[in-house]
């Protein structure tokens, strides 16, 4: 069956005896505005089938439903709710991107175990989501450029991969629950969530220290919020890797001391963006810098202090984009004075650096 861009089709009821849909079949229905398969005995819904019908309000999944394909209802604008039955086992990538969902709903006895690749990416008004029970991971921009306020993660999750909840703008609080079985968290998680203020976490494998999400042995930081109140932030001792993105767009961030003989590397745009960071120091143990760290870091400047090696030096101007004017020495501010007690005793340093940029 195909009837694409059929712009006079309003509602489609199918019946049992009906077990498939072709690709693209009423992709473009624009006067569609229900779609209902309850009785219907259907496993799969192709790729592209109902994508860009942009009037569909209301949708019946069948009990037997256990594929839902790719673009299958992606930009069906007027669509805002859905409840999935205990049989669907994949839905995929692009599914429901850009559609009008606010709300999804996975019954208690559901069998996903993982959401795929932009499954719901661009769906801005999605705020309420019930996780399957199952659920172990959440992929690569799953939930990209949605509209949450609030996430908590199911204890369930296992991994959360490349930028699955990136560019939530309304985001604020995320938490990771006690006795969660989060093992994964990839980078750029949390990349653009401009409004993320909190992030919580009572699990057992990784921790919250400074407002900055860290590995449990403290040797990596994975993210920090960008909206954090924090201004000036001590790294600890044991951190040995700043991750991708992990500072990227603070609005908040003055000032970050790194500790001696501790820091190793700053991997790709860990500070992109933190417009309002003056000071930081880069030590001597650092081996490694990735590319665009510092890119938009429009308020280095003046005397910062550098240690790294010569050739580092030459990486940290031309790929990290450190503002090659902060390396000049500044005799109006007191960044020798600040450096003395950067790691003897950070309450000065923070009070130093107040006086200098307040």
């Amino acid at each position: 069956m195909r009837l694409h861009h059929a712009k006079k089709l309003v509602t489609i009821t199918l019946k049992h005896s009906f077990n498939n849909i072709y690709e693209n079949a009423f992709t473009m229905c624009s006067g569609i505005t229900s779609v209902q398969l309850g009785e219907t005995s259907l496993t799969t819904i192709s790729t592209n089938c109902f994508s860009n019908c942009t009037n569909l309000v209301q949708l019946t999944l069948p009990p037997s439903i256990a594929i839902i394909n790719e673009r299958a209802f992606s930009f069906c604008k007027s669509l805002k709710s859905i409840t999935f039955p205990s049989s669907l086992t994949k839905i995929g990538i692009y599914a429901f991107e850009e559609s009008g969902l606010e709300k999804a709903t996975f019954t208690s006895d559901s069998l996903m175990t993982h959401i795929h690749t932009r499954s719901f990416s661009g769906c801005r008004n999605l705020t309420e989501f019930e996780y399957p029970d199952k659920l172990e991971v959440i992929e690569n921009y799953a939930f990209a450029d949605c509209g949450f306020v609030s996430i908590i993660l199911p204890n369930s999750v296992k991994e959360l991969l490349m930028n699955c909840f990136s560019s939530n703008i309304n985001l604020i609080n995320f938490t990771i629950q006690k006795d969660s079985l989060l093992e994964v968290i990839e980078s750029g998680v949390f990349e653009k969530d401009y409004s993320l203020e909190f992030i919580k976490c009572y699990g057992d494998n990784f921790i919250v220290e400074t407002s900055a999400l860290l590995n449990k042995e403290r040797t990596r930081v994975i993210s920090f919020p960008p909206a954090s109140k924090t201004k000036y932030l001590q790294i600890p001792q044991s951190v040995k890797q700043i991750g991708d993105y992990a500072f990227s767009n603070c609005v908040n961030l003055i000032s970050v001391s790194i500790p001696d003989d501790s820091l190793e590397e700053i991997c790709l745009r860990a500070f992109m963006n933190c417009n309002q960071l003056r000071f930081i120091n880069l030590p001597s143990s650092i081996t490694s810098i990735g590319k665009e760290v510092f890119k938009g870091c429009k308020s280095l400047s003046c005397g910062i202090p550098v240690d790294v090696t010569p050739s580092l030096r030459n990486v940290l101007i031309k790929d990290a984009l450190f503002p090659i004017n902060a390396l000049l020495a500044c005799k109006k501010r007191c960044f020798t004075y600040a450096k003395k007690y950067t790691y003897s005793s950070y309450a000065a340093l923070t009070a130093i650096l107040t006086l200098i940029y307040e």
